[in-house]
């Protein structure tokens, strides 16, 4: 009998798992950071690239990050509202 050794090993599972604002409220031309930590709850390394939606469109403003299982991290991004408005503003692995 000849056999072979099969190594099976896991994947990754990078998710956003919080996403938070500076302020909710803010004022026309003001800067707001919004941060999202990011989980891996897999059970191998792994990277992902998250990126930020306002109103539904991406803005490509992509941020790249790597995990080891059950590590996490944050992101952030500082952007300006230019016009008054009800935003939704979402974070998501692209």
């Amino acid at each position: 009998m000849v056999c072979i050794s099969v190594n099976v090993v896991g994947q990754p599972n990078i998710q956003v798992v919080d996403v938070t604002a500076s302020t909710t409220n803010p004022e026309v031309g003001q800067s707001v950071t919004i941060t999202a930590t990011v989980t891996n709850t897999g059970t191998a390394s792994g990277t992902a690239n998250i990126d930020l939606f306002i109103n539904g469109a991406r803005q490509n403003m992509t941020k790249s990050v790597s995990l080891n299982p059950s590590a996490s991290t944050t992101v952030s991004w500082n952007i300006t509202f230019n016009n008054t408005g009800s935003y939704n503003v979402c974070v998501e692995v692209v």
